[in-house]
């Protein structure tokens, strides 16, 4: 399997995909899309996303996207490399049906764990995109229902282990070598960084590296030669998160291959709930191939942070200042050192097979059917882990109110969680016993 991937990677590198394409390179690879998700999945809805994913240009998604399909249908082939890829983010609720009815008919051929953890991120992200429609109700519930059957399987996996297993990273380091790694120079990433640095500080923004990029600075005083792209930041207070996007979209030969939003789920004081969207990360691909992604950060009660439509990584707040990096200018966090072990944790020592989800000690919960969804996912991710990682990530579930006690003395999901109305408004439903769907 390794040797296929490598043969795809070869056709289809990453700078291929995310590079603009023509018209017959679109056209012709939707048309193949098209017909292999078909195929694979026999819901026309889905390869008609998939079609209109590559004829305009999102190769990415397209992709992914049926790399997923095979992996999850008939063709049983493995050929991801993301453990946490959100397959069924940006989905319409037709979509989402489909591919919830497609997962229905192959659960037999997957892992009790994997089948549910999938099924809360397709529910998640459906009940977001029916908010404010007639359709909503019928989706948080069924979202509860697939949360709560999922987070009673990780929890009887978690009371069926008798010895803790050493943390993820602990052990001897191995150098894996990344497959993409001859895409990823470090003249390269200089070139893009130095170019980014000048599109964003020409048009009035104040860029910082973090993640990646500071570490590759601090530590070695360059960029990473494992790295994958580059980490920039903007203070989300100091700019129009409008005009910046429309810098990124429209700066030749930058090109801006995706804008995510974080969905945040409040409370009105009523008791009403409310859906926020907050732009998050811009990824910039620069004409070397190399991708800047842009976290917009975000103070909040004497705490930044910063993430994705998943992810939210908080840090102690922080100022600027100028630092060089392998001959560019650029400005850091002013205490660097306390930034890294925020993010990293013994950040002096290297890690290959760090992944944000499970390492990352700054990894906090937010209120969203998706940071749920996640929770979730990384539970059974944990699963391998030590013990006290997994009840760990249970405190922050319980802290953050997604989990609540019940009468037999156990755990399940809170029954009002992201119902329209709390406090008796009309909308709460009486808990019940959840049906199997496996």
């Amino acid at each position: 399997m390794k040797y296929f991937k490598r043969i795809l990677l070869e056709i289809f590198p990453s700078t291929y995909l995310t590079d603009r394409h023509n018209w017959l390179a679109r056209n012709g690879l939707a048309i193949l899309a098209y017909a292999a998700t078909l195929l694979i999945t026999f819901e026309p809805v889905l390869a008609r996303d998939n079609f209109a994913n590559m004829s305009k240009d999102r190769f990415i998604t397209g992709l992914r996207r049926l790399s997923w399909y095979m992996r999850r249908g008939w063709p049983r082939l493995n050929l991801s490399i993301d453990p946490v890829y959100l397959f069924c983010e940006n989905m319409d609720h037709r979509e989402l049906v489909a591919v919830r009815r497609f997962l229905m008919r192959r659960k037999t051929y997957q892992s009790r764990e994997t089948f549910l953890g999938e099924l809360c991120f397709i529910s998640a992200c459906d009940t977001i995109v029916t908010f404010d429609t007639a359709d909503y109700s019928k989706a948080a519930s069924t979202f509860r229902q697939d949360v709560d059957q999922a987070l009673q399987n990780n929890l009887s996996c978690r009371h069926s282990k008798s010895k803790k297993s050493p943390k993820r990273g602990t052990g001897p380091i191995v150098k894996k070598g990344p497959i993409v790694k001859k895409e990823f120079t470090r003249d390269a990433a200089k070139h893009a960084l130095r170019d980014t640095l000048e599109l964003l500080q020409s048009n009035g923004f104040s860029p910082f590296i973090l993640s990646g990029t500071l570490l590759g600075s601090v530590r070695e005083g360059r960029i990473l030669e494992h790295d994958y792209d580059i980490d920039l930041g903007l203070f989300a207070d100091e700019i129009d998160p409008i005009r910046l996007g429309d810098l990124l979209h429209d700066s030749p030969p930058f090109r801006c291959i995706a804008a995510q939003d974080q969905i945040v789920f409040t409370r009105s004081p009523s008791g009403a709930l409310e859906l926020k969207k907050l732009p998050v990360i811009f990824k910039l691909r620069h004409l070397s191939g190399i991708v800047s992604d842009i976290f917009l950060h975000y103070r909040d009660e004497g705490q930044i942070w910063h993430g994705s439509s998943m992810f939210r990584w908080v840090n102690s707040e922080f100022s600027l200042v100028f630092c060089d990096l392998d001959g560019v200018s650029v400005k850091a966090p002013v205490n660097p050192a306390r930034h890294l072990e925020e993010n990293y944790g013994n950040w002096q020592v290297p890690k290959y097979d760090f992944h944000c989800a499970i390492d990352t000690p700054n990894l906090q919960l937010h209120s969203s059917p998706l940071s749920v969804a996640l929770a979730i996912w990384r539970l059974q991710m944990l699963s391998d882990q030590a013990v006290d990682a997994f009840d760990d990530l249970f405190e922050q579930m319980k802290d953050a109110g997604f989990v609540v006690s019940n009468s037999s003395g156990g755990w399940q999901i809170a029954a009002d969680l992201f119902t329209l109305h709390q406090n008796g408004s009309g909308d709460v439903p009486a808990p019940t016993a959840l049906s199997s769907v496996f």
